[in-house]
């Protein structure tokens, strides 16, 4: 039997079951099971030798469910306060974007 690819009909139950709630103010936005999360090493080559150097949070969105969102900008994922370092950024068919964040404080108000 040949495997199925994942579609675009496949995020609603993936986002339902795996997302988590995130919180846009520039944007007006909230969503309650906005993006997937990961956790991933930020790594540094000094010569021959590969070196963890920090970790960034990247976040899995549905492209276009956070409008205007750019570098700069504050997102509270679950209970942590983000900071966007890039994206977003299509990935795939476009369905899904990437956003590279790091933590930071909550905006001040």
């Amino acid at each position: 039997m040949p495997i199925e690819p994942f579609g675009a009909e496949d995020l609603g139950a993936l986002f339902e079951d795996m997302g988590v709630a995130v919180h846009y103010p520039a944007g007006g936005v909230d969503l309650e099971r906005g993006a997937l999360v990961d956790r991933t090493d930020q790594l540094e080559l000094q010569g021959e030798v590969v070196s963890v150097v920090g970790a960034s949070t990247v976040l899995t969105i549905v492209t276009g469910s956070l409008p205007g969102l750019r570098e700069g900008e504050v997102l509270r994922v679950a209970d942590e306060w983000l900071s966007v370092i890039e994206g977003p950024l299509r990935i795939g068919d476009g369905a899904l974007s990437l956003v590279a964040c790091r933590e930071t404080a909550a905006p001040e108000g």
